[in-house]
This record gives structure tokens, C-alpha cells and sequence, in this order.
């Protein structure tokens, strides 16, 4: 089973560093960061059999890493004397209470990260010429069918495809809602940038896997009732780009 690995951050600096690709530099959001999920994953191109090809490429996940603050109301401390520097509207001490809550359960900020990650990249393809959402949603139906991740779901072994060459960060952010800003390295934008809408359909459903087996039991039912919400949903109607979907699981931290 993948295992999901807890880092404690300490500053934005381990979450907005130089690692991130030019193209994010200039719209760092000013919400505050509530956790951060890091995805490390194996890309290897699929050569075409008899000419057909369901997908360019494989992907496997190595490594799952969230990060939740050491000390968030340190951190929220940080973050109003930003706001106040940059000449920005402060929020209410009720805002900086209710995300401070949140925090306070790492593991329920990690369930959001995964669910939002899901919702955002499926609205995201809404806009490819591929069936994208079509063949995420299916790839998803049999997760929430079976309310269980596998008993067995097999970790990288050395040789398997290649070392790791891509990755995805996954922030959570604290708006009048929970929502997610997902960011690359410039790396993998250089190598994947054609390939990424392909290889994020097929992880998506190992994400999901990953954060139900690693849940603790009160967080994996909160977790799997969201999931089967989502999914109930795009099997009516799939999400366009701006499609704003008011969840009853999702927590409200601002009117």
C-alpha cells in the first residue's frame, strides 16, 4: 500500500519555492495555505499497439507527501501581517478561528486536498479535445462502488519504469471555501507538458486509493461520502471550467 508520509511545515518558502514553474511565479495566490500535497510520480511513454494507443503514456505514484503547519496560528499570525503589508483587506478574526479548526486535523485537510485536486482537474478538462472526463469518471465509478481501496496496491520497485520524473503540488487554500491550487515544478513542465493531461487522468484514481487506505476511520468515511457526491454528480452533468458546485461536505469558512 502506498503510504502517505506527514511533513510538519514551517514557512510558504517550502511550499511557494524556486522549484515552481515561471509561469506560477507571478499569480502566488494571497489566500492562506491550509496543507499541501506533494506527488511524486513515474511517467514512461506507452508505444502504440496496432497503431492504437488508449493513453501516451504510464504512470505510477512513488511518493505522497502532505504538509500541515507545526503551528498554524503562528503561521495565520504571519499571514494577517502580510495581508496588512500588501495594503489588503485583513479578514475577520472568525475567518482566521474557523481555518485554524481545520488545520487542527491534518488528516481531514489531506481528504479536501485529494477531493478538490480531483474536482479542479476534472472542471480542467472540461476544455481538452481528448474524453478526458469521461475516462476519469469511469476510472472513478469502481472506487466509490467498492467503498475500499485494494487489499494490495504495490509501492515502486527499484527498477520499475524509472526514477521518478514528475511531480504535482497540490495546495490547499483557505478561501470563503476550502479550495485547491495545483502548481508544477518547471522540470516537469519542460518533459510533460504534452503528456500531463494523460498522465493526471490515470493518477488521480491512485491518489484517491492512496488517501482512503491512509485515513483514519472517521476521516475515510467523511472522505468516501464526498467522493460518491462528486461522482453521483458527473454522472448527470460533467463540470465546465467555471462550474461552481456548493457541496454540503465542504466546510464553510466565510459568508
Amino acid at each position: 500500500m502506498q503510504k502517505v508520509t506527514p511533513k510538519k511545515l514551517n514557512g510558504l518558502g517550502e511550499v511557494y519555492n524556486n522549484n515552481l514553474a515561471s509561469i506560477y511565479k507571478k499569480h502566488i495566490p494571497v489566500e492562506p495555505v491550509m496543507g499541501v500535497l506533494w506527488i511524486d510520480v513515474i511517467i514512461k511513454h506507452i508505444p502504440p499497439i496496432e497503431r492504437i494507443n488508449l493513453s501516451p503514456v504510464g504512470t505510477h505514484i512513488a511518493n505522497l507527501t502532505f504538509g500541515y503547519w507545526s503551528n498554524i496560528n503562528s503561521y495565520l499570525e504571519e499571514h494577517q501581517k502580510a495581508i496588512k503589508k500588501l495594503h489588503l483587506e485583513v479578514p475577520p478574526i472568525e475567518f482566521y478561528d474557523k481555518v485554524a479548526t481545520i488545520c487542527k486535523d491534518p488528516w481531514k485537510c489531506f481528504a479536501l486536498t485529494s477531493l478538490l485536486f480531483t474536482e479542479g482537474q476534472m472542471k480542467v478538462f472540461s476544455l481538452s479535445p481528448h474524453p478526458a472526463q469521461e475516462v476519469l469518471l469511469k476510472l472513478l465509478e469502481p472506487i466509490v462502488t467498492n467503498r475500499e481501496a485494494p487489499l494490495y496496491f504495490p509501492d515502486v520497485k527499484p527498477g520499475f519504469f524509472n526514477q521518478v520524473n514528475c511531480q504535482i503540488e497540490v495546495v490547499l487554500l483557505a478561501g470563503k471555501r476550502p479550495l485547491v491550487n495545483t502548481f508544477h515544478p518547471e522540470s516537469t513542465m519542460n518533459r510533460w507538458l504534452n503528456e500531463l493531461e494523460a498522465a493526471t487522468v490515470l493518477l488521480i484514481p491512485q491518489t484517491l486509493i492512496a488517501t482512503e487506505a491512509n485515513l483514519p476511520s472517521d476521516n475515510k468515511e467523511f472522505f468516501l461520502d464526498a467522493l460518491t457526491d462528486m461522482v453521483k454528480e458527473w454522472q448527470q452533468w460533467l463540470p465546465g471550467r467555471m462550474t461552481f458546485q456548493p457541496w454540503n461536505w465542504l466546510p464553510t469558512i466565510a459568508e
